[in-house]
């Protein structure tokens, strides 16, 4: 089985933030070409540089859902999310879904994200230290479990998976 998380609202919330930072970095570098010397030209300076920040940043998150895939086969189970390629064998895996009372606690901490893109990691009480490559929080997480590891995946039919 090889499955895609549902991804509308993951893409069409990162391709408006690295929209957003590419008319900064064009709205700051038109301003710097007529801005005389004051001290304005602090904010045209460091707009460009943070809207740069801003879109390359949601540019490789998008890049990582364009790519995800969760892969399961007679080896394991696989999630693939941009460069990052994460194999479970399946005599170790064991898959689970969160009860209702975890489910405030399933999230990564200070990680760029938004949406339709929850990447990161976090250290989770109860499951120790979670991998996320989902694209919602709460009740559509299923966790992949191991001895050393546990992901955070979300597969467009929770229960089929």
């Amino acid at each position: 089985m090889d499955v895609a998380p549902p991804r509308p609202q993951g893409i069409l919330i990162g391709a408006f933030l690295a929209l957003a930072g590419l008319a900064a970095v064009a709205l700051g570098l038109a301003q710097l070409a007529q801005a005389s010397i004051s001290p304005l030209i602090v904010l045209w300076v460091g707009l460009p540089v943070a809207g740069a920040t801003l879109s390359a940043m949601a540019a490789y998150r998008l890049y990582g859902l364009a790519t995800a895939r969760y892969v399961l086969n007679r080896n394991g189970i696989g999630v693939r999310w941009g460069l990052a390629v994460e194999e479970i064998p399946l005599p170790t895996a064991r898959v689970e879904r969160p009860p209702a009372l975890a489910w405030k606690k399933l999230r990564p901490r200070g990680s760029f994200r938004w949406p339709g893109c929850v990447v990161g990691s976090g250290d989770v009480e109860g499951y120790g230290p979670v991998e996320f490559f989902s694209t919602r929080l709460g009740e559509g997480l299923v966790l992949l479990m191991s001895p050393e590891r546990t992901l955070a995946i979300s597969p467009p039919d929770p229960g089929a998976f």
